[in-house]
C-alpha cells in the first residue's frame, strides 16, 4: 500500500482566489486558500469564548452570530495567516524566518476583505453555508456522517 501524497491529501481542501486589486504588471493577484486548520479553529474558539469541548460546527454558528466589527482585527489575525497557503502571510513584518512572506499590513484593504470573505465562504461560515448545512441535516436520515476512527485506520507497511 502506498502512502498518500500531500497533493492527494490537500485535493479539495485548497482553492485559488483571484483578488480585486491589480499588480504592477496589470494582473489580478491569485492566492491559494485552505480550510481552517484545527489549531486556528481552537484559537477561534478561545476568541469567541466557546467551551473547551466545542466542535467546529459550533464555531461556525458563533462566527455567524457575533458582531464581526468588534472582533474583526483578531479574526483577521487568526484566519488570514492560517488559511492563506500561497503566498504565505504572517501577522508580523517580514523576518529572517520568512523573508518572502507578506504580512497582513502589506495587503490592500479590498484584497484583505476579499480574502476574508472567500475563506469564510470556502469553510461554509457564511449565512449561505450555514443554511446549506441545516438543509443537509434536515434531509439526513439521522446519521451524523462521521465514521468511527478504527474503520479509517490502515496498518502502514
Amino acid at each position: 500500500m502506498e502512502y498518500t501524497t500531500a497533493e492527494e491529501y490537500l485535493a479539495g481542501k485548497i482553492e485559488k482566489v483571484v483578488l480585486p486589486s491589480t499588480t504592477a504588471s496589470g494582473k489580478h493577484p491569485v492566492f491559494i486558500i485552505r480550510k481552517i486548520p484545527p489549531k486556528a479553529a481552537l484559537e477561534l474558539a478561545s476568541l469567541l469564548e466557546l467551551p473547551e469541548d466545542v466542535d467546529l460546527e459550533n464555531i461556525n454558528e458563533a462566527l455567524s452570530s457575533i458582531d464581526v466589527k468588534e472582533k474583526l482585527p483578531e479574526l483577521i489575525d487568526i484566519i488570514i495567516p492560517a488559511c492563506v497557503v500561497k503566498p504565505r502571510i504572517k501577522k508580523e513584518k517580514k523576518n529572517e524566518e520568512c523573508p518572502k512572506c507578506l504580512c497582513i499590513d502589506d495587503l490592500e484593504i479590498e484584497d484583505l476583505v476579499a480574502l476574508f470573505e472567500e475563506i469564510l465562504e470556502f469553510n461554509g461560515l457564511t449565512a449561505k453555508g450555514i443554511k446549506k448545512r441545516q438543509k443537509f441535516r434536515q434531509k439526513s436520515t439521522g446519521s451524523t456522517g462521521r465514521s468511527s476512527r478504527p474503520k479509517n485506520r490502515k496498518k502502514a507497511n
